[in-house]
Order: structure tokens, then sequence, then C-alpha cells
């Protein structure tokens, strides 16, 4: 939590200086990176998973049809998917503040990676352990 306020206190400092005419500090001064670093980074994470919230329909059926599970399932999957987003949201942002964002986004990529493979190679059933 702390280095986020210190980021905070830092841009605001950054803020009243550059009204009043004071020598201005770059991003990379503020944040100690580029801010297009972080850009990307949040840009090819979104790429990654977004299918799964923002184009969901558009798959749907062909994956009900692949694996042979009910429309039924596959959206209650998806329902426990927004949920558990949301739910894990608040302490991720914790874990984020106390630790840094390196230690989470590594987590996330390997389960994002995880997820890919399993959808890649596995079934319903051996993901969950349901069976129809």
């Amino acid at each position: 939590m702390n280095i986020f306020f210190s980021h905070v206190y830092k841009y605001l400092k950054w803020l009243i200086n550059s009204m009043g005419g004071s020598p201005q500090l770059t991003d990379k001064q503020i944040l100690g990176f580029s801010r297009w670093f972080a850009f990307i980074g949040a840009f090819l994470a979104m790429f990654m998973i977004s299918p799964y919230e923002y184009a969901f329909s558009a798959f749907s059926h062909d994956v009900t049809q692949f694996f042979h599970i009910s429309s039924v399932f596959l959206g209650t999957v998806f329902t426990v998917n927004i949920f558990l987003e949301s739910v894990f949201g608040w302490p991720a942002g914790f874990i984020r503040d106390r630790y840094g964002p390196w230690l989470l986004q590594l987590i996330a990529a390997f389960l994002v990676g995880v997820g890919y493979f399993a959808a890649i190679f596995g079934l319903p059933s051996y993901c969950f352990g349901f069976t129809q």
C-alpha cells in the first residue's frame, strides 16, 4: 500500500509543480519506468484474457458442440468465472500493493497458460471432475 501512495504522492507533487511553472518531471522519473511499458503490458494481458469475457457469445455454440456439453453447463462455468473474477479482485489488489505487481502477474500468467493448455488438450471432465 505504501508503494501505491508514494507513487500517488510523486504524481500529485509533479502535478502541482507543473501548474506553478517549475521544471516538469517525466513519467519515467516519477514512476521509475515508462508508461508505455505499462500500457503495452496491460494491452497484451487484456488481449489474452478478454475473449473469456467479451467474445463469449461468439464462440459458445462451437465450444458446446466440440466438447459435447450443454449450453447451461457452459453458461454456469462462464458465470462462475465472472463471479470469481469479481470476488478475487479485491484481495488481488491488496496482494499487489503489498508485494508488487510482478508476483501477481507471474501467478496470473501461469494460471492463464494452464487454462489455455486445458482448453486445447483437455476435456471438461478432466478439469473439473464433471460428467454429463
